[in-house]
């Protein structure tokens, strides 16, 4: 890619930063967490710590509707009982703009007519 390509990471920032400073990246990496609804209801006070750092797919599906990345890759992924896959397909009923599950050693090529997966990483259980 010629020129500069706007990258923007984020932990769990408030949705209005990554809003702000996320706006048209062209990739938007950010932590992702989640949890089945058995485990929700326990209501575990070391759990809720961990899940108060990171951020729920549907909020990160929102930041997506609203910054519109060109292209979202989810790090640091927490699954605690739930299967990335389902978590991705939570995110993708609310937006409909391009994100993957980061994987380690996962390469995304950035370009001006948008950003792709050209290799895939190894998937790792968190």
């Amino acid at each position: 890619m010629h020129g500069l390509a706007k990258f923007v990471d984020f932990a769990a920032t408030t949705a209005k930063t990554c809003r702000l400073q996320g706006m048209g990246a062209d990739l938007l990496l950010h932590h992702v967490a989640d949890t089945s609804n058995k485990l929700m209801k326990k209501k575990l006070k070391r759990f809720k710590r961990i899940m108060g750092h990171h951020t729920w797919p549907h909020k990160i599906a929102k930041i997506m509707n609203q910054a519109k990345p060109k292209f979202t890759a989810l790090t640091h992924v927490l699954m605690f009982g739930e299967k990335s896959a389902n978590s991705l397909a939570k995110i993708k009923k609310i937006s409909s703009l391009p994100v993957v599950m980061w994987q380690d050693l996962m390469e995304i090529m950035v370009s001006k007519n948008g950003s792709k997966v050209v290799k895939q990483g190894i998937a790792t259980t968190h």
